[in-house]
């Protein structure tokens, strides 16, 4: 008994020993974990930051979830020693969080300890809006990998913690996020997507579905496009569209030269590569638009979806679209934006006159030239001025004269309706000033857009835009633009003398270029005034179910009128006074330029749609004619001699005048038409066609037909992709297409250029053969 007693006596002894020694094991493990200090070099820093140093100073990982711990928040720590546990602490006080460490882990978890430690399993059904189960939605505890998908019922079963919150998502519908809040049962009505469903984009005469879409069309909303502070509407769509170039080949205050290249180049000749540009269906300058009153804009990049225009659409086809009103009450909206234009970069010019003086001397002793040279006692007498001295400047041309400015516009826009008629009106201005003096634009617009239904099956509604834009800038000459000239100057001299005349420069040697202030201060510039009226009408009857009949007839005006003023300006000597030249402006007088455009557009189109009573198969046919003219105009007068600055044509003198006009025309007729087919909105298929004929043209080659085909598969309507649960993948679209499309844009007489030069051959032969022929036209152009 007493050996037994013995035995289990010394069994207990070693396992308290082996307890001790863990215990004490344990604790130094403690111990070294809680005496590591952390060492901050920043007073105040975030909390994601703090968290870094901490692994950066430790070899332990901090873990944490930022739905529950706000990382970003900026914390007061000190830059002192601290232990780990003082440090954590901290960091998470207010924060409603803990940490516990778990091998070289630190983690971060809410402190209702209680919910997360209690894991519950939830259940429940996943039903769509009409109360059908919905197989293999997606059911995910947010935050977390944990998740399941709902069975053949839509019943679903997941095991969560008390706190969590789970997330229902499903191809097709609006997701849903629900808290637990430890309920056992959890059932979830998803509710159809038909915002996506039901997207409907603007097409060449018409809208489509943009689930449906076979062809290459891209779209930005408005309200996109006006979070950029530029007046050119143009300027906006730059990085918006895939597929799309926009470059701004000038900074200059109102140049609207802002080109458009739909998938490169298209076209390698004379005819351009300009896009076709079309406001609410009719030709436009987009340029000239108010951004406020874009509602979108389509851009058609390929031939499938741009071959319903035909001999226009090589290029591409931009259709812009702009607001409507709305059906409820009235409502007054404003919006402005006032922004200081800087320039990007400034050339590194010499401004110290001692300086330039000093170079120009050198750089003549280096290139073997003995005269031209500055004096020393000149040298001397600009270092010994005095700051500030006029007599002797260092005048900063380009500092003077290039320089930040202020620009600004405004938006104010009212629209409202009823049940029967909606109306959207606004009104925009734009100032925009130049960084170089002398350039400046405004732009003034109105648009007024106006619905009425006025029976069931009919509706009317009109467009009117109206743009006048005010430009002007300096006169350029040929190579020496205003730029150029501005810092071809020595800084020796100002523009300008005490006694208020002009400078040409300081001494007879220095090389210089035209005073482009005294441009400016003499109002020698050219300034354009230009209009953009853009009206249309339109109306659409339905015939009966699923058969309507639109027509819209439009008007254009554009007009034009631009002055150019050079008067005589004397120039002198900035330090003698004397006269040594006339400023230059090209021919001195005054040119006054007209130019006008009247064009008309109206298309007519019947569509019918059509499905099967189990909407398995659906139909869309499309057919309409089109026509349009253009007539333009140009007037140019020039008169040399004014007695007195008066910018009219009639107060210049007859002695020594110029007059020039002309006027050119064209017009356009087509027919064109679409079909549409789908199987289950999953297969589809469209097929376009256009037959233009062109004023352009040659007549017997005038007429010309442009075919498209295009088809779709929608890949996730298919059971075996749905079957997957790819969460991450909403739409996947395979599409194949083929067309041919058209450049009418080649000149206007061509034709009568081509028989001159035809006739003038068969004339040389004749003197070589005698043999007739007569003038054919069968090449074309």
């Amino acid at each position: 008994m007493e050996i037994n007693l013995k035995t289990q006596w010394n069994k207990l002894n070693s396992l308290f020993r082996v307890a001790i020694i863990l215990f004490l094991f344990l604790f130094s493990q403690f111990t070294v974990i809680w005496s590591q200090t952390i060492t901050f070099s920043e007073n105040s820093l975030t909390i994601k930051k703090a968290f870094a140093e901490i692994e950066k100073q430790t070899d332990m990982s901090v873990d944490y979830d930022e739905s529950v711990l706000n990382i970003h928040k900026k914390i007061e720590l000190g830059t002192g020693n601290k232990n780990l546990d003082e440090t954590l602490n901290q960091i998470l006080q207010g924060t409603n969080c803990s940490y516990v460490i778990k091998n070289n882990h630190i983690v971060i978890s809410a402190e209702n300890k209680k919910q997360e430690k209690e894991s519950l399993v939830v259940t429940g059904t996943i039903t769509d809006e009409h109360g059908e189960p919905i197989i293999g939605a997606n059911v995910m505890e947010r935050g977390t990998t944990n998740g399941c998908i709902s069975d053949i019922d839509g019943n679903y079963s997941l095991s969560v913690k008390g706190n969590s919150v789970l997330l229902f998502s499903y191809i097709g519908y609006i997701s849903k996020e629900i808290a637990v809040n430890n309920q056992k049962m959890i059932n979830v009505r998803l509710m159809e997507d038909t915002q996506k469903l039901e997207e409907v984009v603007v097409v060449g005469y018409g809208v489509q579905k943009k689930v449906n879409l076979t062809g290459a069309v891209s779209v930005v909303k408005g309200e996109e496009m006006t979070k950029r502070p530029v007046t050119n509407a143009t300027s906006m769509l730059q990085g918006q569209v895939p597929g799309l170039r926009v470059v701004n080949g000038s900074g200059q205050s109102g140049n609207n030269k802002v080109s458009l290249r739909v998938r490169g180049q298209g076209t390698y000749s004379d005819a351009g590569s300009d896009p076709l540009v079309l406001i609410n269906g009719v030709p436009g300058d987009l340029s000239n638009l108010d951004p406020n009153a874009i509602e979108s804009i389509s851009v058609l990049k390929d031939a499938a979806s741009a071959a319903v225009y035909g001999a226009r659409a090589a290029n591409g086809v931009v259709l812009v679209t702009t607001k409507t009103g709305i059906n409820k009450k009235t409502s007054i909206s404003y919006s402005g934006n006032f922004a200081i234009y800087s320039p990007t970069r400034m050339l590194n010019v010499v401004t110290n006159s001692v300086d330039y003086m000093n170079l120009w001397n050198e750089a003549k002793a280096n290139s073997g030239i003995s005269s031209g040279l500055y004096p020393q006692d000149i040298i001397d007498q600009y270092k010994n001025a005095k700051p500030g001295d006029p007599e002797y400047p260092n005048y900063d041309w380009l500092g003077e004269h290039i320089h930040s400015t202020f620009s600004h516009n405004h938006n104010v826009a009212v629209s409202g309706g009823s049940d029967k008629m909606s109306y959207n009106v606004s009104m925009y201005y734009a100032d925009e000033n130049g960084t170089m003096d002398g350039h400046g634009y405004k732009k003034y617009n109105f648009t007024a857009d106006l619905q009425s239904q006025i029976t069931k099956w009919m509706k009317f509604g009109s467009y009117v835009g109206f743009m006048r834009g005010d430009r002007k800038r300096p006169y350029e000459g040929g190579t020496d633009g205003s730029f150029t000239s501005i810092f071809a100057q020595a800084p020796t001299y100002a523009p300008q003398r005490s006694d208020g005349s002009w400078v040409y420069k300081a001494y007879p040697w220095e090389s210089n270029n035209k005073n482009v202030i005294a441009l400016v201060g003499n109002d020698a510039l050219r300034k354009n005034t230009s209009y953009d009226v853009n009206a249309q009408a339109w109306l659409t009857i339905d015939i009966v179910k699923g058969l309507s009949w639109h027509t819209k007839g439009a008007v254009r005006m554009i007009a034009e009128r631009e002055k150019e003023w050079r008067p005589l300006v004397k120039l002198y000597n900035y330090h003698s006074g004397e006269y040594m030249n006339e400023l230059d402006v090209g021919a001195k007088g005054l040119n006054s330029n007209d130019y006008h455009t009247f064009y008309t557009y109206l298309y007519s189109y019947l569509k019918y749609d059509v499905s099967t009573k189990d909407q398995n198969h659906n139909f869309g046919l499309q057919l309409g004619y089109s026509q349009e003219t253009n007539d333009y105009d140009w007037l140019k007068g020039y008169r040399k001699d004014f007695p007195f600055p008066l910018t009219e044509i009639d107060a210049g003198s007859k002695e020594l005048q110029e007059a020039e006009g002309n006027l050119e025309q064209w017009s356009l007729m087509g027919i064109f038409g679409r079909f549409n087919y789908n199987y289950k909105e999953r297969y589809l298929f469209e097929a376009n066609f256009r037959y233009d004929g062109s004023s352009r043209i040659n007549p017997d080659d005038r007429w010309g037909i442009f075919p498209s085909f295009s088809a779709g598969w929608r890949m996730t309507e298919e059971q075996f992709m749905q079957d997957l649960h790819w969460s991450w993948l909403n739409s996947l679209k395979i599409r194949a297409s083929w067309g041919q499309l058209g450049n009418q844009n080649i000149g206007i007489y061509l034709i009568r250029q081509s028989w001159k030069m035809r006739e003038t051959i068969h004339l040389i032969i004749l003197l070589c053969r005698p043999v007739m022929h007569k003038p054919s036209m069968q090449t074309g152009i």
